[in-house]
This record gives structure tokens, C-alpha cells and sequence, in this order.
């Protein structure tokens, strides 16, 4: 504790930051599990609290536990009153929570107004990730989901919307891959042409998005935050050299179409 006040925090930041999405799940009323359940929708809702929290590194990898990772130690904020409150500041502020992708049409609904995190803790969240598997899906923070999630989260600093693809020749990701005759400004402008379908069923309309909300493509076995060095990561996927060329292509389109739709904020 003689230490200065950022000199602690760069160590708190080691101890408590993981290069990995800390994936949360809040709590929910479950199923009745009756008989046609399916044809008689029954109402659900969000409870307060988190249900479980585990790490995921890559797309499609395995799920941990925090502990798990090299450096963590969450022992930390027990050491005194003074250090949690130092600490509690890092480990929500410098860490990547992943959020369940709900929507107004999943039960239950989206809700940001129920707590996930106990109170007085959402403020201190900076960065916030949402995956889903289709732009579709991305499609109600990108209308104004967005400015809910902000209205709870009101020290956010960044939204990753992360778009998850299988390959680029086949699914979903097929749709985005550059045909041959196309030069890139018009294969951006028809990969913008889909955001805008999936996202507002019409071409042609892209209303504005904030500048701290990202749109991003990642592949199988891509990390999810990179730059981060640590032994407890999944290893590679074999993937042909060409294919990397069309992910990374795909990759690059859908962050300068998505751009556009930034630039009248």
C-alpha cells in the first residue's frame, strides 16, 4: 500500500484481467417443462443476479472458469476494504462481459432494466460483448438497443457486436464472400447492402449507430481479444490459405461497411 494509487492499479490489472470474454448468464424462471409447452407458450421473465459466469477465448471453444486462467487471483479483493474498493474498479472496468443475446422476440425478452450485476455495479462496466450468428439477430441494439443498454451501462465505453461464421463457402458466410469480378467499393457496398436488409428489412437505410458500438466478423477458433499474451488459450485451427484470404477479406468489408453507418452520428 506505499505504493502510489497507479502503480497498484497496474498490478490489480494483471492479477484481475483475463484475454478472454467473461461470458454471463442472468437469471431467468425456467421452464414448466409440461406437456406442449411448444404449443402453448408459457411467460417467462428475467430475474435479478447472474446464474453462471464462465471465460470463452474463441469462437466455438471451450467454456472456463476464471480461475483457470494464468495470473488470475481474485484473492485480491479480500485483502482489505481499501484494496476491494481499488479493485472492484479494475476487474469490472477492464474486462470483457459477454451478454446472452436477447432480443423482444426471445423468451424471455430483453430487459436491461433487470440488474445483472449487484448494485452500483454496472457502473463501473466499460466493455460489453454480443455475439449472435446472424446480422438478424444483432438487429434490435443496432435500431436502439444500443441506447438502452447505455441507459444501465451508463460508463460504457465500448459495444462488440461480434458476427459468428462458420466458413466463407458455405452457410451464412457465403453471402459475404468477394466474388471475383467485384472491385472492393463495390463489394463493400453490397456487403453494406446486407447489413441494411438483415438490419431494417430495406436497403437503402442506415440509421446512425454511435461511434463506441463495433460490428465485427470472426471465424472458428478466432479469439476474441487479441494482443493479449497467456499459456491458457485454444490452439489454432487448421485452415486453408485461401480461405484465410476470403475470412479476412469478409472481415475487412463488414468493418468499413459498418462504417457508414457511423459517419452521421
Amino acid at each position: 500500500m506505499g505504493l502510489p494509487l497507479k502503480v497498484r492499479e497496474i498490478i490489480y490489472g494483471d492479477l484481475l484481467t483475463v484475454p478472454s470474454l467473461i461470458c454471463l448468464r442472468q437469471n431467468q424462471t425456467v421452464h414448466s417443462k409440461e406437456d406442449g409447452a411448444y404449443v402453448f407458450a408459457e411467460h417467462r421473465e428475467l430475474l435479478s443476479g447472474i446464474s453462471f459466469a464462465l471465460t470463452q477465448t474463441a469462437v466455438d471453444g471451450l467454456k472456463s472458469r476464471v480461475h483457470r486462467h494464468e495470473s488470475f487471483n481474485i484473492a485480491i479483493l479480500r485483502v482489505s476494504r481499501q484494496v476491494f474498493t481499488e479493485t472492484r474498479k479494475v476487474f469490472y472496468g477492464c474486462n470483457e462481459f459477454q451478454l446472452f443475446n436477447r432480443t423482444p422476440e426471445t423468451s424471455p425478452p430483453v430487459d436491461f432494466s433487470v440488474p445483472l450485476f449487484p448494485p452500483g455495479y454496472a457502473r463501473f462496466v466499460k466493455n460489453i460483448t454480443i455475439c449472435a450468428h446472424h446480422v438478424y439477430g444483432l438487429g434490435y441494439l443496432l435500431k436502439g438497443g444500443h441506447k438502452d443498454l447505455k441507459n444501465r451501462y451508463r460508463n460504457l465505453q465500448r459495444l462488440t457486436l461480434v458476427l459468428e461464421l462458420e466458413s466463407s463457402i458455405k452457410n451464412y458466410g457465403k453471402q459475404f464472400t468477394r466474388a471475383r469480378s467485384e472491385d472492393w467499393p463495390t463489394y463493400v457496398a453490397r456487403v453494406q447492402a446486407i447489413l441494411q436488409q438483415e438490419t431494417y428489412n430495406c436497403q437503402g437505410i442506415s440509421k446512425s449507430v454511435p461511434s463506441w458500438v463495433e460490428l465485427k466478423a470472426l471465424f472458428i477458433g478466432d479469439r476474441y481479444i487479441e494482443g493479449h499474451k497467456n499459456s491458457n488459450i485454444n490452439r489454432p485451427t487448421l485452415v486453408a490459405s485461401d480461405e484465410l484470404t476470403r475470412r479476412a477479406e469478409i472481415k475487412s468489408a463488414i468493418t468499413d461497411a459498418f462504417n457508414h453507418f457511423k459517419r452521421s452520428y
